[in-house]
């Protein structure tokens, strides 16, 4: 079930309704059925998985707490191995297959089967909960029925936020009575998540989708709108997710993560990974970059250990071979960024750049984003034949005609709106950096925020573009 979509409207407005008319000590059970029947919308078969994942890590954190100390481990081992081989089974597989059968004279039968909707972001959170008991972070649920609550609540189910089990359960153990501003905040985090994704990101696709399709069909200009406009659309695409879902639970009286903070103002590639998917970068911090040493290691292990993260990150997005580049990329930069970085401070200081800030600010932000930029080249294209095209042809003809061609060419409404946009959320981001938004926006008079309500939900209705166009990391 989509998030955007009346069904959806229909499904929360009796999930809101019901949850605050019952007695709090039945409200996890109907979450945990609202949970399942919510995942059901899209494959039912599927809630197969979610409830052997959900039983295999609640068996196994009982089984690691209770172990003597020699033995944890063996679990800890066999609990990942099982876990992890229905991800690898379900999304990896076919794609192994036809690596197999591309690099080797011995051709294996492709298994094609419907991918399990957030099927990554629920192994991670239901890994994250048996890592955390093995360390002694938390102690084994004996409460089943809320542990599975923990794994499949619907909000942040199919793509996030990734949720650790000492910050939900607890919450989920007591459901308070009615909590006025919790659900004011709620409703206002959804409204602007709806903005982000049917506003921004859906028209921002209205006008890079036919581009990225017909590639060899437009100018070098076009391939540089289409990237950085494409850069946009998935921050607002799945910034958009992730506000939906924060406050659709807040609404419930659960507060969850945030997950984006302004990404497009780093300084740097590692200041970028500390704002983008902020409970993903984390989880890969935690329990893989920390269990390889991080960085108490020597340096060319401290690279190795970036490279090796950064491609897992980037095998976690999807079964292809440009989400791995992307990943490599990404992972060259940090180190390349980490490598120089003494170096570039000298250079900053020996040339009297220390003196200006905020130009050296404007400048960092702005190669960040250019970076970012390259890589988000391999992360849309549908292959790698189409990310090295564009790549290859970025710079072919950047005359004034061409250019003045290629807005020609991309001119509509769509695209008029999409810039505004991009200069609106860019603005507005740079505005209320180091702010904390929600907090602000209370204190504003009542008559404003409610005309920022209705400009909103017009701005929605009559020009947001309402074709079916999936969130962007459902796919993962």
């Amino acid at each position: 079930m989509s998030f955007k979509s009346w069904s959806f409207l229909f499904f929360f407005v009796v999930v809101f309704v019901v949850h605050h008319k019952l007695p709090e000590r039945f409200r996890w059970v109907w979450l945990l059925l609202a949970s399942y029947v919510f995942y059901m919308g899209s494959y039912p078969a599927y809630a197969i998985l979610l409830a052997s994942s959900t039983l295999l890590s609640y068996g196994f954190g009982l089984k690691i707490e209770q172990s003597l100390p020699e033995d944890k481990a063996r679990w800890l081992a066999l609990s990942i191995s099982l876990q992890l081989s229905l991800l690898l089974c379900f999304k990896y597989l076919a794609f192994a297959i036809h690596t197999w059968n591309a690099w080797t004279p011995w051709s294996l039968p492709v298994w094609k089967w419907v991918l399990p909707v957030g099927i990554s972001f629920y192994t991670f959170q239901a890994l994250s909960y048996t890592i955390d008991v093995y360390r002694g972070d938390i102690p084994a649920t004996r409460d089943l029925g809320r542990f599975a609550l923990y794994i499949s609540f619907f909000p942040q189910l199919v793509a996030g936020p990734i949720e650790r089990a000492s910050r939900i359960l607890p919450q989920l153990k007591v459901f308070r009575g009615w909590d006025a501003n919790l659900a004011r905040r709620g409703l206002r985090l959804m409204l602007a998540g709806f903005f982000l994704k049917i506003f921004i990101a859906d028209q921002i696709g209205v006008v890079v989708n036919p581009i990225f399709k017909s590639v060899a069909m437009v100018e070098s200009p076009s391939l540089v709108l289409a990237t950085m406009l494409f850069a946009f659309q998935i921050y607002s695409d799945f910034a958009g997710y992730s506000l939906i879902a924060i406050g659709a639970a807040s609404t419930l009286g659960v507060r969850l993560t945030i997950n984006f903070n302004r990404p497009y103002l780093a300084t740097s590639v590692a200041e970028f990974w500390r704002r983008w998917h902020i409970t993903l970068s984390t989880w890969f911090r935690d329990y893989v970059y920390i269990s390889l040493g991080g960085n108490r290691v020597h340096v060319r292990r401290l690279y190795f250990n970036l490279f090796v993260v950064f491609a897992l990150s980037g095998l976690w997005h999807g079964a292809k071979w440009t989400f791995v580049i992307w990943g490599v990329l990404h992972g060259m930069f940090m180190i390349v960024g980490h490598a120089t970085q003494g170096l570039r401070q000298r250079f900053s200081a020996l040339i009297g750049l220390d003196r200006f800030p905020r130009t050296v600010r404007v400048f960092q932000v702005f190669v960040t984003f250019v970076l970012v930029c390259l890589g988000w080249v391999f992360f849309r294209a549908d292959n790698l034949d189409v990310a090295m095209y564009i790549l290859f042809h970025l710079f072919d003809d950047w005359s004034l005609k061409a250019w003045m061609e290629a807005i020609t060419r991309l001119y509509s409404l769509p695209f008029v709106l999409s810039c505004l946009s991009i200069l609106g959320l860019w603005v507005f981001d740079a505005w209320t950096d180091n702010v904390d938004t929600e907090e602000a926006f209370a204190r504003w008079p009542v008559v404003l925020r409610w005309c920022t309500y209705l400009l909103a939900l017009l701005l929605l209705f009559f020009w947001g573009a309402f074709q079916k166009e999936p969130f962007f990391y459902f796919q993962f």
